[in-house]
């Protein structure tokens, strides 16, 4: 008996049947890899940018909190005060840190400074969040034994101790105290606190934006040659002086807490010689092409490190009477 038509057809059909061809599955793997690869530095640069704003609104609240320090006290921080503490420490009870800022001892008490004292390494180990920059890689795997910070005051520019230094916002305890109001340039361009890129000793680094550098003895008084002899060493034939910038955001002295205009944003940071005096701390980060700074009146801004220098110590400056224009950001 012969098969009926309808099965034939459904016979024919199942026969007409076929798997990929391998061509068919390789064109397939070659636009999922061409869809992940451009996804990928997408999703990458998506988180960056919402790091970005993250570290913006760090700085930010920082901001809000040096305000209402100035409204309580009628003047900015110190840049530290007569025991070494930081800016960072002085405005701990205007970022919801009142119980820290209340177990720590500031008086001298020992052979090293108050902030650093055995009875204050509890709250000098307390890792702040709105202290460190989400960026840096070395947030989240900081080897130091201290709470580090990503953000730094500005002292102004110029060799340190110097009768022309000491011309940014946050000044010594030796000095008279700085208010907005002695921001003469301009609290919106007076620049109050930018990032630094936190040291790295182990593994030891050679990313000159986490060290401090030493260079050749130079003139205390001749600034140029020393920043041209800091930028022009790198850290595979310089001596290393420093490993841990922003290690203690408790202590109040350079590179830990503080920083200056000498250079721009990501060149090198130095040591003059054996001159601790004669020094430049530049700021930096771990974003691509600059990095954030929060200004006297409170607003923040991403600085390109394309900035000029003259531009810049003009920004770190409270009186120098630089005029600074849009154009010139």
């Amino acid at each position: 008996m012969l098969p009926h038509c309808d099965s034939l057809q459904e016979a024919t059909r199942r026969d007409n049947r076929r798997g990929f061809t391998l061509i068919e599955v390789l064109v397939v793997c070659s636009i999922i890899a061409i869809l992940v690869a451009i996804l990928i530095p997408a999703v990458q640069a998506t988180r960056e940018a919402a790091r970005r704003i993250q570290c913006s609104n760090n700085l930010k609240q920082i901001g809000i909190a040096l305000n209402a320090y100035v409204a309580a006290t009628q003047s900015l921080p110190f840049r530290t005060n007569g025991t070494g503490f930081s800016l960072h420490s002085m405005i701990l009870p205007f970022i919801d840190q009142v119980s820290l800022y209340n177990q720590i001892n500031f008086t001298q008490g020992s052979e090293v400074p108050a902030p650093l004292n055995p009875e204050n390494t509890t709250s000098a180990h307390v890792r702040i969040g709105l202290f460190v920059c989400p960026t840096d890689p070395l947030v989240g795997s900081w080897t130091g034994n201290d709470g580090p910070t990503s953000y730094v005051g500005n002292q102004g520019y110029g060799f340190i101790d110097t009768p022309t230094y000491d011309n940014g916002p946050f000044v010594t305890w030796l000095s008279r105290a700085i208010g907005p109001a002695d921001c003469t340039d301009g609290a919106s361009t007076t620049a109050a606190i930018s990032e630094t890129a936190l040291g790295q000793k182990f593994p030891f680094t050679t990313d000159a934006r986490r060290l401090v550098l030493t260079t050749p003895d130079q003139n205390p008084t001749d600034l140029v040659a020393f920043v041209d002899s800091c930028r022009s060493i790198s850290p595979q034939s310089a001596k290393i002086f420093f490993v841990f910038k922003g290690a203690h955001w408790v202590y109040g002295d350079y590179p830990y807490t503080v920083y200056n205009h000498d250079l721009g944003i990501n060149e090198n940071s130095c040591l003059n010689g054996s001159m601790y005096q004669s020094s430049a701390y530049s700021a930096g980060s771990m974003h691509s092409g600059g990095c954030h700074t929060l200004f006297v009146d409170g607003h923040a801004a991403f600085i390109k490190q394309s900035l000029t220098l003259a531009v810049w110590r003009a920004l770190g400056t409270r009186s120098g009477g630089e005029i600074i224009s849009a154009g010139d950001l």
